[in-house]
């Protein structure tokens, strides 16, 4: 694809995400509505991977509902290997290191005025590190998202 056709994609998500007031209760989050332009939205999901393209949790030894959960961790894996055709030059390109960081400090600047130094601290002991990763995620008949009973509400 066209470099210039994700630049102004992603141009238009940051504009988005930029605009998007954070909500504050019960804790601060903020949703989207059209971070991509409908034309480029349609061209992601026809660009989706394959079953065969995710690593699914039976192939990783999970258990349970995570055994149906599958995913491309663009971090660990090379996605234009595991998705040997277009697909996988198109993800690989659209979740470059550059868009990564940039949209990490997106996203981090606007959650900055809503953190407590106090709590993350007793919680994790320290200053978390905080990364960007991208993930493809496919769910099979089976999987159940549960409860996130490690989160203080």
């Amino acid at each position: 694809m066209d470099p210039q056709v994700i630049e102004a994609a992603w141009r238009h998500a940051f504009e988005r995400i930029q605009a998007a007031p954070v909500e504050t209760a019960p804790f601060a989050h903020f949703a989207v509505d059209g971070v991509f332009p409908e034309d480029f939205y349609a061209e992601m999901i026809a660009r989706l991977p394959d079953d065969d393209g995710y690593a699914f949790g039976d192939e990783r030894g999970a258990e349970g509902p995570e055994r149906h959960r599958g995913a491309i961790d663009f971090f660990q894996t090379d996605v234009a290997e595991r998705v040997a055709d277009a697909r996988g030059a198109f993800w690989k390109d659209l979740t470059n290191a550059e868009v990564t960081r940039d949209l990490a400090t997106l996203v981090l600047g606007k959650f900055g005025p809503h953190f407590d130094a106090a709590e993350i601290h007793q919680r994790f002991g320290a200053q978390p590190q905080v990364r960007g990763k991208w993930l493809l995620t496919r769910d099979r008949a089976g999987y159940l998202l549960t409860p996130h009973n490690d989160t203080p509400m």
